[in-house]
């Protein structure tokens, strides 16, 4: 699992990046010092290869730092918050938020890196568009490996299921346009 560490250098970043690599994950980050990010010089870790979450360290009662997680935001990468002080902005962004770190931090990356809840929320958004009346559909979705897969079940005519999966792949890369993959199966349950 390639995860992404925001926040500038500090004993729980330390801690986390010992987690999780002890853990088997690999870390990437986003500052390599106490100021500027990775982008700076070309070197952005999200651009060079697929990501699967995006974990926003602080020292408890210090605020966590925007700059790394508007850019994980801006990828569709989940999110995870751990420390900062209860008042940031930045914890109503979190797909999850811990308070400090700790062993329970790996399973809830792995958890978090696998949903893909605002996918299949902008897939079903945009159902609406192009289901005809009567049609109905179903979403999961995914997270492996940075790639998307897509499960739809529904109700619909069998001429159709290639237009549908064509129109859920469409509008998960219009939410998505890093995603290195998209898979969608479909699964027709009409009654």
């Amino acid at each position: 699992m390639e995860t992404l560490i925001l926040g500038r250098p500090g004993a729980e970043r330390s801690e986390l990046i010992e987690l999780l690599t002890d853990a088997g994950m690999t870390v990437h980050a986003c500052h390599e010092d106490a100021w500027g990010c990775a982008g700076l010089d070309d070197r952005c870790p999200l651009d060079a290869r697929p990501l699967d979450a995006a974990i926003a360290v602080a020292p408890a009662g210090d605020a966590l730092d925007p700059q790394g997680v508007a850019c994980a935001r801006r990828a569709r990468l989940p999110v995870i918050t751990v420390g900062g002080v209860d008042s940031d902005p930045i914890l109503r962004l979190a797909d999850a938020e811990v308070r400090e770190v700790g062993p329970t931090i790996v399973e809830l990356v792995r958890t978090v890196a696998r949903d893909a809840m605002r996918h299949r929320v902008a897939i079903e958004e945009a159902a609406p568009d192009f289901l005809l009346a009567g049609e109905r559909l179903e979403v999961d979705v995914r997270r492996i490996a940075g790639s998307l897969q897509i499960d739809i079940a529904g109700s619909f005519a069998d001429d159709r299921i290639g237009q549908i999966a064509d129109q859920v792949r469409a509008a998960a890369r219009r939410f998505d346009p890093l995603a290195p993959s998209i898979d969608v199966s479909v699964t027709d349950r009409t009654d």
